[in-house]
């Protein structure tokens, strides 16, 4: 929560070292906050939470039905195709 908070208010210094804390402790943190954060809270606190964590610096997944999720997987799996030899 401290590293969203941050992320809101603009303080990019303690934002940087509360993900970084953050990540030390959870690693893949990105990839699963908003389904843990979902367990607890509505989903409007959430988003709020997941723009504070973003604006912090955490990369965070996309939702997997969302069209921002869609259009990813749409551009990764056009790039593995792209590599192919």
């Amino acid at each position: 929560m401290l590293a969203a908070a941050c992320g809101q208010l603009g303080e990019p210094e303690a934002a940087a070292k509360a993900i970084r804390d953050l990540l030390h402790l959870r690693p893949r943190l990105g990839q699963t906050v908003r389904q843990e954060f979902k367990k607890w809270w509505d989903s409007e606190y959430v988003e709020r939470m997941i723009d504070g964590l973003r604006k912090a610096g955490l990369e965070i997944a996309a939702e997997p039905s969302s069209p921002e999720a869609n259009l990813v997987g749409i551009i990764e799996s056009n790039n593995r195709h792209r590599h192919v030899s």
